[in-house]
């Protein structure tokens, strides 16, 4: 046999049969199976409200660590596991092993899972759960002698301790004990307790390395108590540590190192003046040891290392009896299922009394006890029901006697339902028995008499799944494992529960581990495997009655299906299953069989969405197949489905889910006109409920919700109709309502007839059919009826409920303005509003108000004046007025100066005081206003204020400002300039600026000008123009103009005739002549011949310039005669600086040229050779003549010729 294979998990789907489309009637009732706990049996009417657990097959199973506690002539113990919630139990046993009585089921909620003893104090048991209770973290609780009166005192916290695995003993007025978790460091506490049950109090958090997780019973010894951790400390293998009475003085003894042991999982036990101890490993074998330990932590001694034949892993503690020590260890012996053993109180002569050999108990975990001269004691497992046993032994080590089994010898955990057959009801158990294989047992249709026909011995098959099927006279089932091959087998049994027999052993080429039903058809029973097969995924096969002629029809291949866990249904002479895998999407299939041909089809896919692993047995109902999948759906926990026979059609009709149930692992049945099921999870309790749907898939209703009273979580079963006008029972709950709720109203009934509602004020609920409009407030009457039919009589039940205000939230909306702003209109916004209202209907609505008047910047509470209505509780919150700073401008005042000037003082205004204020409420004036870039020419400058204002109320803004600095005016000094009266002068300009920018001249009249030098070109009025253009920084000046005359300078030229002197001006215009200084009227030629003698000059006035020559005396007395033109030509006439001389006739000879002015004075003479005259031409320079009039004598040949010229 393969252990392995017995310790699978999964899930395994079972169909079961029923007698099918019956109606209900009066003394109808639905039978099922739970697998809660072991187990149960009960009865359902349709109704639901009707049902009666028939049958439990709980009872407290393996004993953990126990210590027995006699009381009142009984032992008392407890178990770990088993009883009615499957949590474990305290019971009782007579000392002569009769009698064992549960006396208290733990269910979790008041503890779990005792993995300790019970002690007595103050008049009462004491005991601890290692979980459960409020927090699962284990309870403390307290029970009366008499077995009644169980109470919670503790509830564990992981704060202070949690999952203690010892016992309590009492010291010093109060209860000590040890959890194994827990406190600050997570690695267990001690705490005490007052003994009347309140005052829990932690005294010491294990931190590692003082030890942790302690699994201990704390003794008292030596003036303190002592106790043990089972890791931790230097090697984490454990340590032993006192701590004082009162809570104080922790103290860790000694490090436990493996070689002298390790894990320490039990008591100290005071012997012979020293502390004696077992580990479960260490040791020189690592199979644990025996130690022990002076009274003051000194002198720690290995006694004894276990070996394994004489014993290996020691559990609990030391029991000194008749001068020795008495243990036992868990395993190790003959047959390895642990052993009694004692050592003398000195540490000698180690003893293995007694072999534990599964049949007499294993593996003993627990401490003994001396009763009546006797050692008693209990082990975790083996017995006859492999659940443990209590035993007793003599203290001389002889007559070792099992006293009690741990009752699950009637089988335990049910994975399937009960059939009709025989008049009796037919079922099977997984487990229990006398080889805990599991049996077949009957009970009478009425529920009584449950007795066991048949225990399963794994040779002939094991751990039973499905029911039982009814043909040729006998009932016929499938084993999951156990057999000739270890894979289960088909076997028959009599009717009368004899005659047990193997029909086929299953191997792993034909199929293996079926986990379903057979179905019969045509003289053969067909069925499926989950395993084995050609692709080991499963088989579906037929045996022949008549021969047991064993045939595989198909091997699932994967993609066709894969892994059938449940059974087959016939409709309309064709197979059908589901597989519970495979398939395209791996969720499952729908398969059909020719049995004829035995021609395999595969007809649909599961893809999850519409469900996934399909379970049980599918049933036919007009012409469809209906089923259902443990998995997937809109919920992930299962659906409902059919196939439509006809139009191969596939519909999801249902999703389960949490409130309804859900993970369902059976199958359905069918009974007046519905179809009903289990499920094994959901519903109220999370254990499933019982449900029905119409036959069209509508009008799903959850008829129960299983409970710990009557069983939970049916797991690969369904139910079973057994049992005419009915009393309609129905089920209508109510709970009160708020205004504005909109609600479906939900009863269901025994007779499955439409329920009519009606309402006793229709103002406050109004009924449409069956939705619930609420419209008010106040109590209600709401009716539930059924008329008469006829199965039924009528049926009626109320509910009043109170219709209450809902609640309505108003909250202030915030608000925000800025300061000096007026204060808002406060709103509000509404939360809850039902049936359409608004604030308008509100009866007295809420007003927001301050309670302090506004003064700053800053946050404000908007209080709320309560407002009422008749529909609603309002619920306030206060809104939240923003006041903001106001927008304050701060701008820098524009300036304008002049080029030159002093930067000025910059200065700034405000704009945006409010409520009259001004700048001396500010808390921080910004301190002045600075020019962005350097002052310097003339030009535009940007000013800025400095952005350094503060103030609670003010938001500061800044305005730039400009500086124009203008361009400077200037002057031009530029003096007057004297009248000259030399054509030849020179003059140098001198005038400046006031802004000592440079001069510069133009000018007008007879000049030219090189810079501010000005030579003079002729006589004339003379403008000279100072100007100044200005520049980046200066204006342009206003020009300054002197104005001066160069006075002409006239000389007279003579020319000397017979009568007369004619007076040449040495300028050509502008002349006027005077006689004797009197002007010579209509004189003003330049030449002027004088008739007379006397004083002549001429004033000559150019541009209103004038001036006057010398005066020149003339004495007419005779005249020069002149030359023939035809001898002498002087030109031009006046000259200037050239004059030629052309000679026609003269004589040739020597001639002395001079010129004469007026006066006489000669001013240039020369001579000259004339040798031919004949148009000979002399060219004379008269550049160092000065102007004027002169006259030209040739002087020679005895003769003087004169000419008259003018040089200018």
């Amino acid at each position: 046999m393969e252990i392995s294979r017995l310790l699978r998990g999964g899930f395994f789907i079972i169909c079961f049969f029923y007698l099918p489309k019956l109606t209900l009637g009066q003394d109808t009732k639905l039978i099922g199976t739970s697998s809660v706990s072991s187990g149960t049996i009960f009865s359902v009417d349709p109704s639901g409200l009707l049902n009666e657990k028939w049958f439990d097959f709980s009872f407290g199973q393996v004993p953990q660590n126990m210590r027995l506690l006699q009381n009142n002539d009984k032992l008392w113990g407890t178990t770990a596991y088993g009883g009615y919630y499957g949590k474990g139990v305290i019971f009782t046993v007579d000392l002569n092993g009769e009698n064992l009585t549960t006396i208290f089921n733990f269910s979790g909620d008041d503890g779990s899972n005792p993995f300790g003893g019970l002690i007595e104090s103050n008049g009462k048991l004491w005991g601890m759960t290692s979980e459960g209770g409020s927090n699962d973290y284990g309870v403390i609780f307290t029970i009366e002698k008499d077995g009644n009166g169980f109470t919670v005192v503790h509830n564990f916290v992981s704060s202070s301790g949690k999952y203690p695995m010892g016992d309590l003993i009492e010291s010093s007025g109060k209860l000590w004990g040890t959890t194994r978790s827990g406190g600050i460091y997570n690695y267990g506490t001690i705490f005490i307790i007052d003994k009347g049950g309140s005052n829990y109090t932690k005294v010491y958090d294990f931190d590692y390395t003082n030890g942790r997780y302690p699994q201990t019973t704390l003794v008292e010894s030596n003036g303190k108590l002592w106790g043990m951790t089972s890791e931790g400390g230097a090697s984490n293998y454990g340590v032993i540590f006192t701590i004082e009475f009162d809570g104080g003085g922790y103290n860790k003894i000694h490090d436990f190192t493996s070689s002298n042991g390790k894990f320490p999982k039990g008591n100290l036990v005071e012997s012979n003046g020293r502390l004696w101890g077992l580990t479960v490993n260490g040791g020189d074998n690592d199979f644990g040891v025996i130690f022990s330990i002076d009274l003051d932590g000194a002198n720690f001694i290995k006694i004894y290392d276990f070996e394994g034949s004489e014993g290996s892993f020691p559990y609990g503690q030391l029991l000194e009896s008749n001068g020795k020590l008495w243990g036992n260890s868990s395993y190790g012996g003959l047959s390895n299922k642990g052993v009694i053993f004692n050592i003398d109180v000195d540490g000698n002569n180690y003893t293995k009394v007694h072999d534990f050999d599964n049949t007499n108990g294993a593996n003993p975990i627990g401490g003994l006890k001396e009763i009546n001269g006797k050692i008693w004691g209990s082990t975790s497992r083996g017995g006859t029901t492999g659940n443990g046993i209590i035993y007793n032994i003599e203290s001389n080590g002889t007559n070792f006697n099992k006293l009690r089994d741990f009752d699950n010898i009637i089988g335990h955990t049910l994975y399937g339902g009960v059939i009709q057959s025989n008049g009796k009801l037919w079922g099977m158990t997984r487990y229990g028995g006398i080889n805990g294989y599991g049996v077949i047992f009957t009970m009478e249709v009425d529920g009584v008499n449950l007795t066991k026909v048949h225990d399963f011995n794994f040779e002939e098959g094991a751990y039973p799944y499905g029911n039982l099927v009814e043909n040729s006279g006998k009932l016929w089932g499938l084993t999951w494992l156990g057999g000739k091959n270890s894979v289960g087998v088909i076997f028959s049994i009599n009717l009368d529960g004899t005659g047990f027999s193997v029909v086929h052993n299953f191997d792993e080429g034909g199929g293996d581990s079926p986990l379903g039903s057979l179905i019969a058809h045509n003289g053969k029973l067909w069925g499926m495997t989950q395993k084995g097969g050609i692709n080991d995924k499963g088989v579906v096969f037929n045996l022949t009655l008549d021969s047991n002629e064993f045939n595989v029809v198909h091997h699932f291949d994967g993609m066709n299906g894969a892994n059938p866990e449940g059974c087959l249904v016939e409709s309309k002479g064709i197979l059908w299953g589901t597989t519970n895998g495979g398939g395209l999407d791996g969720y499952g299939t729908i398969f059909k069989i020719d049995p004829d041909e035995e021609i395999f089809t595969k007809v649909f896919d599961f893809n999850n969405a519409n469900g996934r692993i399909p379970v049980g047995k599918m049933i036919e109902s007009k012409g469809k197949i209906w089923g259902m999948t443990q998995a997937g759906g809109d919920n992930y926990l299962g659906t409902i489905f059919n196939y439509d026979l006809n139009d191969d059609d596939f519909e999801m009709v249902y999703s389960f889910n949490t409130t309804d149930g859900g993970d369902p692992q059976g199958s359905l049945i069918e009974s007046n006109g519905k179809l009903w099921g289990m499920t094994a999870y959901g519903g109220a309790s999370n254990t499933g409920t019982i449900f029905n749907i119409a036959l069209d898939g509508s009008g799903f209703t959850k008829v129960l919700d299983f409970t710990s009273e009557i069983g939970g979580r049916p797991k690969y079963g369904s139910l079973l109709q057994i049992g005419n006008k009915y009393s309609q029972i129905i089920n209508f709950n109510l709970s009160d309502k708020i205004y504005g709720d909109q609600f479906t109203l939900v009863a269901n009934s025994n007779s499955g007839i439409p329920i009519i509602y009606t309402s006793s004020n229709i103002e406050i609920i109004n009924i449409v059919g069956d939705q619930a409009y609420v419209n008010g407030v106040g109590e209600v009457t709401i009716t539930a009826f059924q008329p008469e039919v006829e199965n039924y009589y009528a049926g009626e039940a109320s509910q009043t409920i109170y219709v209450d205000k809902a609640s309505l939230i108003a909250t202030v909306d915030d608000k925000t303005i800025t300061y000096g702003s007026e204060e808002p209109i406060y709103t509000f916004s509404y939360l809850g509003f039902v049936n359409g209202d608004s604030p308008s209907e509100i009866d007295l609505a809420p007003t927001g108000f301050l309670d302090t008047s506004v003064e700053n910047a800053g946050t404000y509470i908007i209080q709320v004046n309560e407002g009422s209505d008749d529909h609603y509780y309002m619920t306030y919150f206060e809104g939240t007025l923003y006041v903001n700073k106001t927008s304050l401008i701060v701008s820098a005042d524009s300036k304008a100066i002049t080029y030159g000037d002093v930067e000025p003082d910059y200065t700034y205004s405000y704009s945006g005081f409010v409520n009259g204020e001004d700048e001396s409420v500010l808390d921080t004036v910004p301190t002045g206003v600075f020019s962005v870039t350097p002052v310097g020419d003339a030009g535009v400058y940007t000013l800025q204020v400095t952005k350094d204002g503060v103030d609670n109320n003010y938001e500061f803004e800044y305005a730039d400002g400009i500086l124009t600095v203008d361009k400077a005016s200037q002057t031009i000094i530029f003096n007057a300039l004297d009248n000259i009266n030399d054509e030849n002068e020179t003059v140098t300009l001198d005038a400046s600026s006031s802004s000592s920018l440079e001069v510069t001249f133009f000018v007008s009249g007879p000049t030219a000008l090189i810079g501010n030098t000005l030579t003079i070109t002729g006589a004339g009025s003379v403008s000279v123009t100072a100007s100044q253009p200005g520049n980046q920084n200066y204006l342009a000046a206003e020009d300054v103009i002197q104005s001066f005359c160069v006075n002409p300078v006239p000389g007279i030229v003579l020319t000397l005739g017979g009568q007369s002197t004619t007076l040449a001006s040495t300028y050509s215009n502008g002349n006027q002549w005077f006689l004797n200084d009197e002007a010579i009227e209509g004189a003003t030629e330049a030449m002027y011949e004088a008739m007379e003698s006397g004083s002549y000059k001429t004033e000559v006035t150019i541009d209103g310039c004038s001036g006057i020559s010398e005066p020149v005396d003339i004495l007419v007395t005779g005249v020069y005669a002149e030359f023939e033109d035809k001898e002498l030509k002087v030109y031009p006439v006046p000259a200037k600086d050239m004059l030629k001389l052309k000679f026609s006739t003269m004589s040739s000879g020597i001639y002395e040229l001079r010129f004469v002015d007026i006066n006489g004075k000669i001013w240039k003479a020369e001579s000259i050779e004339i040798s031919n005259s004949l148009n000979l031409v002399f060219s004379m320079n008269l550049s160092s003549l000065p102007l004027g009039a002169y006259t030209l004598l040739v002087i020679g040949n005895k003769r003087t010729i004169a000419k008259r010229i003018v040089k200018y």
